[in-house]
């Protein structure tokens, strides 16, 4: 089972040349995992909490592509907050772990990406059986 120092973080490379910038990530370097679904989330207001979910079996890397979000991760035991505010920096999170994410600003965009389709069964959305889950004593 993952902890919370099963968490990485992964700068993208950044080529910067009087055109503009590329920002890349590639799979099995800045990428951790091959992945099969991305998807964006943009809040309806400031101060906007979503996530506070679980995945049994899904890794997820998420990366701010605008403004400010606080990563919440949870292993049950211990919790760790980040802020994320960087459209280079990247945060994967393995399976097992409980997440929620706080967006600063209504106009905060975060990346997600999966390695798997979208499957209602990899999802745990209640925390105590997401203790459960993971053998934890209430």
């Amino acid at each position: 089972m993952y902890s919370l120092n099963d968490l990485s973080f992964d700068d993208f490379v950044t080529i910067d040349d009087h055109r503009g910038k590329i920002i890349v990530g590639e799979v099995d370097k800045e990428i951790r995992f091959n992945p099969k679904r991305i998807f964006f989330v943009r809040p309806h207001s400031d101060k906007q909490k979503r996530g506070g979910h679980a995945h049994r079996i899904s890794w997820q890397m998420l990366m701010v592509v605008k403004g400010t979000c606080v990563i919440t991760v949870d292993d049950g035991e211990n919790r760790q907050d980040t802020i994320l505010k960087s459209n280079k920096t990247a945060l994967t999170i393995p399976p097992g772990l409980w997440s929620s994410q706080l967006y600063k600003t209504k106009d905060t965009i975060l990346m997600v990406a999966s390695d798997m389709i979208y499957d209602e069964g990899d999802y745990i959305r209640d925390y105590q059986i997401f203790k459960q889950f993971r053998n934890i004593a209430n």
